[in-house]
């Protein structure tokens, strides 16, 4: 075999090591007696590089229970976490029949929601920097699935200031769950139904928020705000072909309603003009009555 074959058949590096042994042999022969051409045994190939073994995932397993009143195990629950503080990518896993969960790659601070049906949605911020066992206990839901109705009247000081018909309203009201992973944590959303409501750019003007507190539930109907002149309410319905009739203040359980009842010109056909009512009537004592 020529040296041009040599080359092209042997890799540099095992080129390199016959030209060091040459060398070699020529130092300690004084350079006699040695062959032109080498006789080189063909090399056999590199066994292949073993496969890696699965992965174990970044980060940190938590484990552990979802329970209600009384400690009781509640299967199916959803729990969900985010693998890292701040990624959007989520771990998510349901409960078995003894209430066991079971998350792994989770790292950093970050908020934990556990929903099942019939319990308020329950949010925990958790920091996570080994292996953890947690358990969340969930409080039955206060209201029952299906739509609820809804009745405002306006408080009795305020009757004669109002028109007949802005002083007593009846509507379908559905309540849901919802939740806020960042700041509000678990909380209601009222949506309204059974009525013309008004509509713009901002959408339908027929739902509000309600916040847990404790026991019990407030209800936020947001109003315009005349100090910063911004904002719009959050319920608006269509009273009349040219009036339409705002609800603003903020609710609870016990059936009062603390705000404002009035009525706002949209003769003009655009906006309603919620600085100026043609009528309104502010009291602690307007009726707020959920049922079923």
């Amino acid at each position: 075999m020529q040296r041009q074959e040599l080359e092209a058949h042997l890799p540099v590096s095992r080129l390199f090591a016959i030209a060091a042994s040459l060398s070699l042999a020529a130092s300690a022969c004084g350079g006699e007696n040695l062959p032109t051409t080498p006789t080189v045994q063909p090399s056999s190939s590199p066994p292949p590089a073993p496969s890696p073994g699965p992965t174990a995932p970044a980060g940190y397993r938590v484990s552990g229970y979802v329970h209600g009143p009384g400690n009781v195990p509640v299967a199916g629950a959803r729990v969900e976490a985010p693998a890292m503080a701040g990624m959007i990518v989520r771990h998510v896993r349901q409960t078995d029949g003894g209430g066991f969960f079971e998350l792994d790659g989770l790292s950093g601070n970050a908020p934990f929601l556990v929903t099942a049906p019939g319990f308020r949605p329950f949010v925990r911020w958790v920091e996570v920097n080994n292996d953890l066992s947690l358990t969340f206990d969930l409080a039955p839901s206060l209201f029952s699935a299906g739509p609820h109705s809804l009745t405002i009247s306006a408080a009795a000081e305020c009757r004669d200031g109002l028109p007949e018909a802005a002083r007593t309203r009846t509507y379908t009201a559905v309540i849901g769950d919802a939740f806020d992973y960042w700041e509000v944590g678990a909380y209601l959303w009222v949506t309204l139904s059974g009525a013309s409501f008004w509509q713009d750019s901002r959408g339908r003007h027929h739902s509000f928020f309600a916040g847990y507190r404790q026991d019990s539930v407030e209800f936020f109907l947001l109003d315009y705000d005349v100090r910063v002149n911004t904002g719009t309410p959050r319920v608006v319905e269509q009273l009349t072909s040219s009036t339409a009739l705002v609800i603003a203040g903020h609710a609870n359980l016990s059936g009062t309603l603390n705000g404002a009842i009035y009525v706002v010109s949209t003769a003009s056909g655009q906006d309603p003009d919620y600085r100026n009512p043609v009528a309104a009537c502010r009291s602690d004592a307007h009726q707020f009555v959920l049922s079923r």
